[in-house]
């Protein structure tokens, strides 16, 4: 009896042991949920998508936010980076596809619930194509020298991603920290961002190569006198005229710059141009220096048409100076031309009314004489040319 009694009472005290031991951790280790926000949804079988020609244009929401639970001491010990959310795309096609959203979390947490089951994943066709590189510096704007770009690895690159994507985007950009520029050469390797007209960055997409190296170094500007050779053989037919830019702003290190008087210019010939045109300058640049705007310099040309034009006058159009009071004058019937050369577009306004013409009789007497023909103009234009030059005139004394 007394053997049952002491059975009873190990058994008792086990349970009693387990029960306190069960409260014990229930109370000091308890079982709590977690919320984990701004879980970043990954994207897996994405190649598969290219393999049929195809990518993704846009997903409805990359952030997810999910609820796990487990005990205490293991739930604090989890991190974001621990919570895994992805969505297949394997079996997507072109359009709309509602994707299912997969939840992976620690085997030794539980999955409780997310802020998302399924997700719109929108798939176009795939598009490539070749854009700019383009070097922006930040951080520089007070520096007394700015930074330049000597060299970039890559001046173009492949951007390849959804059509309506690809369409969008401009150039990939290569942010440099201008405070880690140099007075001397330094290269940077810089990841490239997609953007578009904007200067915003353009999601879904890929650039290969996706990181460019960028030789830069600090510089100072200057305006300089630009010495430019301009060839014009002159034409009969045409007038042509030219106006280049005067100065050009020049970066470069204090030293390449401190002599610099002025940016010689390769000869241009323009003797052959034969309408208005534009020319780009070409510098001949020292060792060291660049142009550091990107302002276009240009020769601009422009042609005139040449030509000639005739006018008829007769005796009545010519007026006499000089004749004294007592003098009569005669001078018969007369055909006279006047012949203006000169741009076509001055010969337009060339008529009887801006021509003067004149004979000067200023001291004669009575009798035949040869006289010249003076012709005037007010307006500019170019040889006046008169025929005849000399004309015979009578002079009679009047009767009275």
């Amino acid at each position: 009896m007394m053997l049952n009694n002491k059975k009873v009472t190990i058994i008792l005290s086990f349970v009693i042991a387990v029960c306190l031991w069960t409260y014990v951790v229930g109370e000091t280790n308890p079982t709590i949920t977690k919320t984990f926000n701004s879980i970043q949804i990954k994207v897996k079988n994405e190649k598969v998508l290219e393999e049929h020609g195809l990518a993704i244009s846009d997903i409805e929401s990359e952030l997810i936010s999910v609820t796990v639970k487990g005990t205490r001491n293991r739930m604090n010990k989890v991190l974001d980076s621990d919570i895994v959310a992805f969505i297949d795309m394997e079996e997507a096609t072109k359009g709309e596809n509602l994707m299912r959203v997969h939840i992976q979390t620690p085997s030794y947490t539980e999955y409780e619930s997310s802020s998302l089951q399924k997700v719109t994943v929108n798939v176009e066709a795939l598009k490539t194509k070749d854009i700019p590189v383009k070097v922006e510096y930040q951080g520089a704007e007070n520096l007394e020298a700015q930074p330049s770009t000597l060299s970039v690895s890559q001046e173009t690159v492949t951007v390849k991603g959804a059509e309506s994507r690809v369409d969008s985007v401009e150039s990939a950009k290569a942010i440099v920290d201008g405070e880690l520029v140099k007075d001397h050469s330094v290269a940077f390797s810089i990841a490239l961002k997609a953007v578009g007209k904007d200067d915003e960055a353009v999601p879904y997409v890929t650039l290969s190569p996706s990181v460019v190296v960028v030789e830069t170094q600090l510089v100072e500007t200057k305006e300089i006198p630009i010495r430019t050779n301009i060839i014009n053989n002159d034409s009969p037919d045409v007038e042509r005229t030219f106006e280049v830019p005067e100065t050009v702003t020049v970066s470069g290190s204090a030293a390449a710059l401190k002599d610099l008087e002025f940016i010689e210019c390769k000869p241009i010939d323009i003797s052959d141009v034969t309408k208005d045109s534009r020319i780009p300058l070409q510098f001949v640049l020292p060792e060291g220096v660049s142009i550091s705007d990107e302002k276009h310099y240009y020769v601009e040309v422009t042609v005139e048409a040449m030509g000639v034009k005739t006018l008829k006058f007769s005796e009545s159009d010519i007026e006499i100076i000089g004749l004294a009071d007592n003098l009569s004058v005669e001078l018969g019937n007369l055909e006279i031309t006047v012949t203006a050369d000169g741009k076509e577009s001055d010969l337009e306004s060339f008529d009887a009314d801006k021509v003067s013409l004149i004979i000067n009789l200023e001291g004669m007497t009575a009798g035949r004489h040869k006289v010249s023909i003076t012709v005037e103009s007010d307006e500019k234009y170019g040889n006046l040319k008169i025929e005849p030059q000399n004309i015979s005139v009578v002079i009679t004394e009047n009767e009275d």
